[in-house]
């Protein structure tokens, strides 16, 4: 059922001081990155999407996919290692031609699958048309971190004075501009004045100081504030956003240096580390607190819808990163990252619920759902494996192709499915939703009894027991009409 209508008071859509500010925040977050890369769109480049193992374009960088989708002697997964000769080295300026400018040829050194081969390339002026090549190398994830975005907006926008509005709008602010920042992703950046180049590193810092801060605060403010945010309600915030901010700046380096030396290397990797730490620490340590102590029902159904967003949006990407050496090796980059965005609508589509309390108490449904249906997945992913494994090694020196093995494996899946899920959903209700199992055995029990009891009072006394049970009111009774005023079976009121 529904839970209780949100408020729509004056107060509920009122922009404060502390809203104007998350507003300028944001757009400041947003227009960061989209203004540096209108800035790129002016220079010369080879026209490719590039990454590299070391600081933000230090040393011999790969190619990931083209930004004109023009013919190209270049392949994604090509390493540049030399331009015009002259190698990339770590710690050293990328030799760029001179004077670089748009239709010039330059001579690509790069290793191929472990070949060495040379390649003439055209440096070509990128345009707007540029944006569409980076959306749509990845449409899904470009699409989720759209929608992402659009809902934390939203959110803001009908919850002006909500703290949690706030910080979801500008966690997920940073995370919308890094897919302008993709255009950034070239060595040629270095063509840039040297404060493009410093602004272009830096945003890449907001991981701790935007995007963690911000989530950080989340869990601490919402659904209720706990201690250390009700103890230090503007120092925490300020602690959290500004020291990471001071300390990234500082560990940024100045052109023309290009890696960073060995104070900003401490400095920065210190700064990402306690963040990488403090961020699950907290979230689940504040997810777990609150599901424990939290009473009041509609807290309690914002903490369980959080945790369930948490749960879904973050877990994902945890397993993601993990197994992140696997996903590497099989080739599957490009559809994990789109899996683990699409997995990361979760959480801003359930703080969005939880903040604007609509529809709270369909929590323990969607909750039972969800683990049920991800651990079934598991299994029968497990099972279809399994079974695809053994009766590959039994059937195929028998038929000689491994069709049999997928449809003897497919129907035993099939047949597995209801079962498993009865068996599934049963396990889930005993251990977690030891109440509604309870009192679906209860209601059972009674249906049986209705069936062969024929002595009223005892009918009566046994539902009076039964809704005693099962839903816990603080009284219960039971109004039977009499009999001389109930109607002859069959015959109508005069």
């Amino acid at each position: 059922m529904d839970s209780a209508a949100a408020d729509n008071s004056p107060n509920e859509r009122r922009f404060d001081r502390g809203a104007w500010l998350t507003l300028v925040a944001a757009a400041i977050l947003l227009l960061w990155p989209i203004t540096l890369s209108l800035l790129f769109t002016t220079y010369p480049t080879d026209g490719w999407a590039s990454s590299t193992e070391v600081g933000f374009f230090d040393g011999p960088f790969t190619l990931r996919y083209s930004l004109t989708g023009e013919p190209s002697a270049l392949l994604p997964g090509d390493v540049v290692t030399a331009i015009d000769g002259r190698p990339l080295a770590v710690g050293q300026l990328p030799p760029l031609p001179e004077p670089l400018e748009a239709g010039r040829t330059v001579s690509y050194t790069i290793d191929r699958a472990g070949q060495t081969l040379k390649a003439d390339v055209t440096l070509v002026q990128i345009g707007l048309a540029t944006y569409a090549a980076i959306w749509l190398h990845n449409p899904v994830l470009s699409l989720t971190t759209l929608l992402t975005w659009l809902i934390a907006a939203v959110v803001f926008w009908l919850r002006p004075d909500q703290p949690a509005a706030r910080y979801l709008l500008i966690a997920f602010t940073y995370l919308a501009g890094t897919a302008f920042a993709d255009i950034l992703a070239n060595p040629y950046i270095y063509a840039l004045p040297p404060w493009a180049i410093f602004l272009t590193s830096f945003y890449t810092t907001g991981y701790s100081w935007a995007y963690m801060a911000s989530l950080i605060l989340l869990v601490l403010v919402f659904p209720v504030r706990l201690r250390p945010l009700r103890r230090f309600p503007h120092a925490l915030p300020a602690l959290l956003y500004v020291v990471p901010f001071v300390t990234g700046f500082l560990a940024t380096p100045r052109y023309p240096a290009v890696s960073q030396n060995s104070l900003q290397l401490w400095l920065g990797g210190l700064t990402f580390g306690v963040f990488f730490v403090l961020l699950p620490v907290v979230i689940f340590g504040a997810l777990f607190r609150n599901l424990r102590k939290v009473t009041e029902p509609v807290a309690r159904a914002q903490a369980r819808w959080m945790a369930l967003g948490f749960g879904i949006g973050l877990g994902v990407d945890a397993l993601a990163t993990l197994f992140g050496f696997l996903l590497q090796h099989i080739q599957q980059t490009e559809r994990v990252e789109a899996l683990t965005a699409v997995a990361g609508l979760a959480l801003p589509l359930a703080l969005a619920v939880g903040i604007l309390r609509y529809r709270l108490f369909d929590i323990d449904v969607i909750i039972r759902k969800t683990t049920t249906y991800a651990i079934l997945t598991a299994l029968l992913a497990l099972v279809y494996f399994g079974s695809v494994v053994v009766l590959q090694r039994l059937l195929t020196p028998i038929t000689g192709n491994s069709t049999p093995v997928v449809v003897l494996s497919t129907l035993f899946i099939a047949a597995l499915f209801l079962p498993l899920r009865r068996r599934v959903q049963g396990l889930i209700d005993r251990r977690f939703f030891r109440k509604k199992y309870d009192a679906e055995k209860v209601l059972q029990q009674f249906a049986a009894t209705a069936r062969d009891e024929t002595d009223l009072d005892a009918l009566t006394a046994e539902l009076l027991r039964v809704i005693q049970e099962t839903m816990e009111p603080e009284s219960v009774s039971l109004w039977l009409r009499p009999v001389e005023n109930r109607l002859p079976l069959g015959k109508g009121a005069e």
